[in-house]
């Protein structure tokens, strides 16, 4: 699964809990053409899960879990924004 630091994880917990009516409600990770996507949607069984605080805060499907093992999520201060970078 994808690293994530411990700025977007602080940064995704605070997003998530803003949202009304969370309801188990977490990041998902995508990919398309672009490259990667996140956007808010609930956790399917066959997910690979990031947890933090004791809480799901992303998910990806099995496939696009191993197209990202490389990448990284941060969050960037100074853009106010979550960025995705490759690792090693």
């Amino acid at each position: 699964m994808i690293e994530v630091t411990e700025r977007a994880a602080d940064f995704m917990k605070q997003a998530l809990d803003s949202v009304e009516e969370r309801g188990g409600r977490c990041f998902r990770l995508q990919s398309n053409e672009q490259g990667p996507q996140l956007s808010v949607d609930v956790p399917h069984e066959d997910d690979k899960s990031f947890e933090y605080d004791g809480e799901v805060l992303l998910v990806a499907d099995p496939e696009t879990g191993e197209q990202c093992e490389n990448r990284r999520i941060d969050f960037d201060q100074s853009q106010s924004q979550l960025v995705v970078t490759v690792t090693g």
